[in-house]
């Protein structure tokens, strides 16, 4: 972003924090992610979180580089933030990064893929500075929370029927405050899906056309 000046970053390490709720449709006029946790924004407006959502995380280098320093995106200084300036005019597909013979990166994955716990929360830690790829990797154990008055808790499965697009992540992330700029080393991130709890079913609807087979069975 114009105004970050990364002649202020801090060497030190970094985490990336995934919260996952239900496709939310969010109203309130202060939730605007921007890389902090908003999860106070969210209170109140009917999200539930999603436990048992799967990500995974994986690091970004170059694809093309003689020893691996050449390949190596160091966010701490500004070579490194030169080396994914494509990334300002990502548009669709965040796979054609990494595909092809003119591919601009490779990734490699993070420790191992992790589900979300009871609060919808993943977090990867002690990440080292740099550009990270996201991929919501499963949600075959996809599970929201029904819970009522009379039970506390009510957790049941549900059908994720949009996932997560992939998307890329840099730690330190840019961040703008009151009249400056500072650098979160600590990123939260809200993707959404639409989910549905309902179990797909056939109906034989009223037949507009009947043929018999071999065996003289009568077949819609």
């Amino acid at each position: 972003d114009a105004g970050a000046n990364t002649a202020n970053i801090q060497k030190k390490t970094t985490s990336i924090t995934i919260h996952k709720y239900e496709g939310p449709s969010i109203t309130k006029t202060d939730f605007k992610p921007n890389g902090t946790d908003m999860t106070d924004a969210l209170n109140g407006e009917g999200n539930k979180p999603l436990k048992g959502v799967q990500f995974t995380l994986y690091k970004v280098t170059l694809a093309n580089g003689n020893t691996e320093a050449d390949k190596k995106i160091d966010l701490s200084t500004p070579e490194g933030w030169k080396r994914i300036e494509d990334l300002k005019n990502l548009r669709g597909d965040t796979s054609s990064f990494f595909t092809g013979e003119h591919a601009k990166f490779t990734k490699t994955q993070v420790d191992q893929p992790q589900e979300t716990n009871e609060k919808g929360v993943v977090e990867f830690k002690n990440l080292d500075e740099s550009l990270y790829y996201v991929e919501e990797t499963s949600t075959a154990h996809a599970q929201k929370d029904f819970a009522t008055e009379a039970n506390k808790h009510d957790w049941k499965p549900v059908t994720v029927t949009v996932k997560t697009d992939p998307f890329f992540v840099t730690t330190p992330l840019s961040h703008k405050t009151k009249g400056s700029w500072e650098w979160l080393y600590d990123v939260h991130v809200f993707p959404k899906n639409d989910v549905n709890r309902e179990t797909p079913t056939k109906t034989a609807a009223d037949p507009t056309k009947y043929y018999v087979d071999e065996k003289g069975n009568t077949v819609i």
